[in-house]
């Protein structure tokens, strides 16, 4: 390339006689910067005519042009690592390493609909820490996640992931949720708010809806693989959260939650007698948080963030589940 780059001044480019050219229109403007015309360096280039005078112009500057437009898409990558040791129901200790890459792929159209894609990569054996549930990850190798691609508009958003979606119905005790669903529609509409998901070869769907009004959230969901369903209300009075549910089961559920300063509070409680207090207390980066339920089964965890991503936890169920390790996001 450097040879064929020579004098790039005002008289190399347009040559000796550029002065006069300019000066009354006449002479031959040439140059010796641009090579011949179809370049296999350069690539082809193109004619201009000035009267009976000519310039070898890139199609390189046409193709900038013309490309200009995609300046506004945007390809984003996050990451996320976890290390430690841990122990599942009072097993052996093991350790555990992984890492996950996320990228993401955004632009805008001409017409302001949005669309992207977004898909991750994660390598390594995590911990999984679920009480006495809690487990070891299988080992996975740089395994490719399934993509999600999406548009979305004043008309809300679709998108698509096959088998990505599950159901919106979760009482934590709907173990056949049904969790293969390939489409998933979303959309706000004021103080509405509407989602679907479908699996298309199966042909099942799972529907949500949500209302605000005087301060009230309204929600119902719907599956239709299961016919499982559940309906709530959820208000805020200051740092208190009161919540009322009802579910296919005709389980009523009633919900109390506390938070302001740092420190937060929970109670759940149900018409089968089942409950669950929780406490937690946050400040200067450092997380305590606790909780107990009707079968004094209890579970406690801590961490600390050291901040730009950087975070120490640890945890420690009844059943002798337990774990010390970091977390980094990047």
């Amino acid at each position: 390339m450097a040879g064929l780059w020579q004098d790039c001044t005002i008289a190399g480019v347009f040559g000796q006689k550029s002065a006069e050219f300019v000066a009354n229109g006449r002479g031959k403007v040439e140059t010796d910067c641009i090579p011949k015309s179809d370049s296999p360096d350069l690539g082809p280039t193109f004619d201009i005519h000035e009267g009976k005078d000519m310039k070898k112009v890139l199609l390189a500057t046409t193709i900038l042009g013309m490309t200009a437009g995609f300046a506004a898409a945007e390809i984003a990558f996050s990451g996320e690592a976890t290390a430690g040791f841990a122990s599942a129901s009072g097993a052996t200790w093991e350790s555990y390493t992984s890492f996950n890459l996320g990228v993401a792929a955004t632009a805008e159209s001409d017409a302001g609909i949005s669309f992207g894609a977004e898909f991750d990569v994660t390598a390594g054996k995590t911990f999984d820490f679920d009480g006495a549930d809690s487990s070891f990850e299988p080992d996975e190798s740089g395994a490719f996640g399934d993509p999600e691609v999406f548009i979305s508009g004043d008309f809300g958003k679709v998108a698509f992931a096959v088998d990505g979606f599950d159901d919106f119905h979760d009482d934590g005790n709907n173990d056949d949720a049904f969790e293969g669903h390939d489409v998933e529609y979303t959309g706000t509409f004021g103080d509405f708010s509407v989602g679907v998901r479908t699996d298309v070869d199966g042909g099942t769907s799972t529907l949500q809806l949500g209302y605000t009004v005087a301060g009230v959230d309204l929600g119902a969901n719907f599956d239709e693989s299961t016919e499982a369903w559940d309906i709530s209300a959820e208000r805020a009075f200051g740092a208190v959260t009161a919540g009322l549910g009802l579910d296919n089961d005709e389980v009523a559920t009633l919900t109390l939650d506390y938070s302001a300063n740092g420190i937060s509070a929970g109670f759940e409680v149900d018409n089968t007698d089942a409950y669950t207090v929780s406490a937690g207390y946050e400040a200067d980066g450092l997380s305590v948080d606790a909780s107990i339920d009707q079968d004094s089964i209890w579970e406690v965890t801590a961490g600390y963030d050291l901040g730009n991503g950087l975070a120490v936890e640890a945890g420690v169920h009844q059943s002798e589940s337990a774990f010390l390790g970091a977390s980094m996001s990047f």
